[in-house]
């Protein structure tokens, strides 16, 4: 994505170097795992301002582990989506990543727009019957696109 706006792979690969060393992104997947922590604010969080998505997510997944897991893809879909996901139009992408680059925001700035598009999304995330159907709208960036 960053070379729609910057044309040398030199400066590129600064940035990217930038992103895993000082806001220490690889943390995220490697040991020490930042992940749970995540996980947890995000369980706190819908819990608090969504209660009926969390509750409607814990009884599709039958238990807090399951709904775990699926918070974390959740964050790691979107995150994925809201950096090189074609459906997302540049423009906003481009904004998002740049104020968790740029502004140094980092898991706080993605954890509470996912927060926000949930809570945009809520009505047609809850309308959908089937738990599998409201997983692919939510993992594949469809419910991203409806919050523009």
């Amino acid at each position: 994505m960053l070379l729609h706006y910057i044309e040398s792979e030199e400066e590129v690969f600064y940035i990217l170097c930038k992103i895993m060393r000082d806001l220490n992104w690889r943390y995220h997947y490697i040991k020490p795992y930042r992940m749970p922590e995540i996980v947890a604010e995000l369980h706190e969080l819908l819990s608090f301002h969504i209660p009926d998505l969390y509750n409607q997510l814990m009884k599709d997944r039958e238990d807090e582990a399951g709904l775990s897991c699926f918070i974390e893809n959740l964050y790691n879909f979107t995150m994925q989506s809201l950096c090189v996901g074609p459906q997302i139009p540049v423009e906003v992408s481009a904004r998002i990543f740049e104020s968790i680059i740029f502004e140094n925001c980092g898991d706080t700035s993605l954890v509470r727009l996912l927060l926000y598009m949930l809570m945009i999304c809520e009505k047609d995330i809850l309308a959908r019957e089937d738990p599998d159907d409201r997983w692919r709208y939510v993992s594949h960036g469809i419910f991203i696109v409806d919050c523009i």
